[in-house]
């Protein structure tokens, strides 16, 4: 046809081209429809690259479904947002032990900070922003807030700087600031990447990692600073509650349940694990990394610590649960002892001691040092040290006993003074009757179970195995356990009566399994939504439920993460089909639904809680979820 108009042979060889070209693309394109495309659930990676003469370099993968395929890098992380699925969020980091140590921290902190930096910026706009902002008094508060964290900061620093070299406490202090400062570096990376204009002050990221201590600050500003300032302290309402169980056939389960108290602004929640192969200190060889290298918790964004108080730690020899609540002080005249500008705040103290400690001796050992702010009181479970089912060969047993040498020997050098603690007030015991406990039972001959409370410049530590393995169960919900530390807090036990001593124990020695710890954790549960006098944005936000078994076949553990104010759970009557991944749970009865307040307990909607005026920014509006059994990818 082009021949016809006069069209010259050039022109018609480049027309049949494009139509041939056309023609293969339109084929190409039905053929690529027509393919199956991949389905990601939404898990974003990236990994950190680090060399001496070039520094840092990040690679962002995009949505991955491979997880074990991401390059390792120094550092590589995984995150999802799932709070809109599931209530949770979930972040795994990995570093690799060849690289230094404060390359890892930043490295680590980086990546975190660049993948999560949108529930970052919500989470601190929901809590720190709105709170600051309030009135006149919560805003002179927090600048008075900033101003002292910022100067203990420069000056815990400092410390660190000065006694890392020859003190391993001191040593990890100084890495979690290392992972912190690469947290907000990564924060403001990941901004600028979106195209966003989302900013968070410096100093904001200090006051999100010091959530616990703020509750302490808040008290001693409004009693000795400004006692008319009308800020009210949140109350206690957290609740530990372990149960230890041992069969006929040898089998040994330990049952634990867990619930954090908290404004219910902060629950844009996270599961974290990370994986970080720090070592004792500059100097070590590659393979002497510490103790425990894997910590998984439950947080909040932005937060390189629990804040829950709620630690699974694990490593080459052992493996342990270290979880806390908050416990009540009345005695204000202890603050006269604390010097808030040298003391070291609760986030770094733990997570020195989970990382440098292998057994709830050694965790108490170093979380002693410096207690000041956080009134806690800790349960430390040294799973390791159950009978059942644990072979322990005399390798083993050599290496534990030559680690915990090295740590002795290597934190009170005399040469090095700086080694020394210099908290002259600090009250320690660490329980020697433990040395002496004969066997009560085939379950553990001590050190199985170590309780810790501390309150501002006290703390009291004790191997308590034996009570626990005797009474069959322990229970933490916000009173000191020892007398000596009730009576510095002038805190008042609770003065129930023998009967009603009677039917607690009745009613928690008859709780066999997770669905039974579930139960009375929820029928105990706050909420301060429903509180008809004064209602408030405060209660329990989460319930973990943790079971091990040790038998002749090995040991299991299953770890389950309930997110949002605890209900009561629509049965009808129907079966439950529950598996726990370990075999322990199959389809049982579901037992009667517990009732609150004459009525059944729903779960907590935002759009009927209009009245609380709190911001909750990206969370969901009905928080009526399951269980979340976290799966990581790696090891």
């Amino acid at each position: 046809m082009l021949k016809v108009v006069g069209a010259s042979w050039y022109k018609t060889r480049i027309s049949t081209y494009i139509l041939v070209g056309a023609l293969m693309l339109a084929f190409g394109a039905f053929f690529i429809a027509d393919m199956e495309r991949p389905v990601y659930d939404g898990t974003y990676c990236a990994t950190a690259y680090w060399a001496r003469n070039s520094g840092f370099r990040v690679e962002f993968w995009g949505q991955r479904n491979d997880l074990d395929a991401v390059p390792k890098g120094a550092v590589r992380s995984c995150y999802k947002d799932s709070v809109q699925e599931n209530g949770w969020s979930q972040l795994e980091i990995e570093s690799q032990p060849e690289y230094p140590d404060d390359i890892q921290a930043f490295a680590a902190g980086m990546l975190e900070g660049a993948l999560s930096w949108h529930n970052i910026y919500l989470h601190w706009s929901n809590t720190i922003d709105a709170e600051c902002s309030r009135d006149d008094q919560s805003e002179e508060f927090c600048d008075w807030l900033r101003r002292i964290i910022m100067i203990n900061v420069e000056t815990v620093k400092k410390m660190a700087d000065m006694k890392s070299k020859h003190d391993h406490y001191w040593y990890q202090i100084g890495l979690f600031y290392d992972q912190l400062d690469g947290l907000e570096f990564g924060f403001r990376k990941g901004v600028r990447r979106s195209r966003m204009e989302y900013e968070i002050p410096m100093e904001d990221f200090l006051l999100m990692n010091s959530a616990v201590d703020i509750r302490d600050l808040k008290a001693y500003y409004t009693n000795f600073l400004d006692g008319e300032s009308g800020l009210e302290v949140e109350p206690n309402k957290g609740m530990i509650l372990l149960r230890i169980l041992e069969n006929t056939g040898g089998l040994v389960k330990i049952l634990l349940g867990h619930t954090s108290d908290g404004s219910y602004a902060s629950m844009l929640r996270i599961v974290k694990k990370y994986t970080l192969n720090y070592h004792f200190s500059e100097d070590s060889n590659v393979d002497r990394v510490v103790p425990g290298t894997n910590i998984v918790f439950t947080g909040y964004p932005a937060v390189i610590a629990s804040l829950d108080d709620f630690y699974t730690l694990s490593g080459k020899r052992h493996r342990m649960v270290a979880a806390g609540i908050k416990i009540e002080n009345d005695n204000l005249n202890l603050w006269t002892k604390i010097d808030l500008v040298r003391s070291v705040s609760l986030a770094p103290r733990v997570m020195a001691a989970n990382r440098l400690a292998h057994s709830g001796r050694v965790w108490a050992k170093y979380f002693a040092r410096s207690p000041s702010t956080g009134a806690k009181q800790w349960l430390i479970v040294d799973t390791k040290r159950m009978h059942q089912g644990v072979n322990t060969s005399d390798e083993s047993a050599e290496a534990e006993e030559t680690l915990m040498n090295h740590l002795e020997t290597f934190e009170y050098d005399e040469q090095h003074p700086a080694t020394r603690p210099t908290d002259d007030y600090v009250d320690v015991d660490f329980g020697d009757r433990a040395r002496k406990i004969a066997s009560i039972s085939k379950i553990s001959d001590g050190g199985l179970f170590w309780v810790v409370d501390q309150l501002p410049g006290r703390l009291h530590a004790e191997d308590m195995t034996e009570q626990i393995i005797r009474d069959g169960y322990w229970l933490g919900n916000g009173v000191p356990v020892f007398k000596e530390l009730a009576d510095i807090g002038h805190v008042k036990t609770n003065s129930t009566n023998s009967q009603q001593h009677s039917n607690q124990d009745k009613i928690i020695n008859n709780i066999t399994d997770l669905e039974g710890l579930a139960k009375f954790l929820r029928q105990s549960a706050y909420r301060g939504d429903l509180d008809q006098q004064h209602p408030t944005a405060f209660g329990n936000i989460d319930m973990k439920l943790l079971i091990e078994t040790n038998g002749s076949n090995g040991t299991a553990v299953a770890f389950q993460a309930y997110s949002g104010p605890l209900f009561d759970p629509v049965t009808d009557g129907q079966t439950a089909k529950r598996s726990i991944n370990s075999g322990e749970l199959d389809a049982e009865e579901v037992p009667e639904v517990p009732t609150r307040f004459g009525k059944r307990v729903k779960p907590f909607d935002w759009s009927s809680a209009s009245k609380l005026e709190a911001r909750h920014q990206g969370q969901p509006n009905v928080w009526n979820f399951g269980r979340e059994l976290p799966q990581w990818a790696w090891v």
